[in-house]
């Protein structure tokens, strides 16, 4: 549809619209897309109004008809109330039918406005893709496992110790470490070499690099027969994998507090 609005309805309604009419868009292809690309944009690079026009011939054969707009109104609020004011004005029956640009929470929950948020999870996804199942109606329970930030609303080490990782800091030499973003985060210097031991044999090493693993998750609970979520708990670990029992050894507790979450 190459011609304006006004003159394709004209030629395939005698002039004047029927009992209804439906503004929708579609997926082109081959020639189909060729053509859509002739076809007049405006300058933010949407298709020209094609409701105007539509309106227009409505008025033009003073005949007012429902429209139904389809995925028209998600991606501007200025331009579908302008549609929406214009419908009003004019009384046309205006329905519409477009992607959601929100979702509904629940337990229901409301942010201020500009309120900065660190740390979002959605699971929606994984809820969906799991009500396929119908095998899940015999399961007891669902886990979903994401990653979490510790103390995120802090600078220094404790938000880099995010999700699965190794944390690796060597324990000889006169220098610090940098973080991330460059900053000197721990001074090692002077601390000498550290005994190891392996956890397979059992044999002790020296070792002048302190290496361990570290994990910050949030455990989503959900009731496979409902799923609803029934039980939120945050598991963090980061102790060193030769000797788990000891504290010394976990790097939440051997980094100082003001280097762990400095202000």
């Amino acid at each position: 549809m190459q011609q304006p609005v006004h003159r394709h309805l004209a030629a395939h309604v005698g002039g004047y619209v029927g009992n209804g009419l439906l503004l929708a868009r579609r997926q082109f292809k081959g020639e189909q897309r060729r053509m859509r690309a002739s076809m007049p944009r405006s300058t933010a690079g949407e298709c020209v109004r094609l409701f105007d026009e539509i309106v227009a011939v409505m008025k033009q054969s003073n005949r007012f008809v429902p429209l139904f707009n389809d995925k028209h109104l998600s991606y501007n609020w200025a331009d579908a109330k302008w549609m929406y004011d214009r419908a009003q004005a004019l009384g046309v029956p205006f329905m519409a039918g477009s992607s959601l640009p929100l979702g509904w929470r629940s337990p229901w929950i409301e942010h201020e406005l500009d309120c900065p948020l660190r740390e979002a999870v959605a699971i929606g996804k994984i809820v969906a893709e799991l009500e396929k199942r119908p095998e899940r109606l015999t399961w007891d329970k669902i886990i979903v496992a994401t990653p979490k930030y510790l103390q995120s609303e802090r600078s220094g080490m404790g938000p880099k110790l995010h999700g699965l990782g190794v944390y690796v800091q060597p324990l000889t030499g006169a220098r610090s470490i940098e973080g991330l973003d460059g900053d000197q985060d721990i001074d090692v210097s002077n601390q000498g070499e550290s005994d190891t031991t392996n956890p397979e044999d059992g044999k002790k090493n020296r070792s002048k690099v302190y290496v361990a693993p570290y994990s910050y998750i949030q455990v989503y609970v959900i009731d496979p027969k409902t799923m609803k979520v029934i039980e939120k708990v945050a598991r963090h670990d980061f102790t060193k994998l030769n000797d788990p029992n000891s504290t010394a050894l976990d790097v939440g507790k051997s980094i100082p507090l003001d280097m762990l979450a400095s202000a």
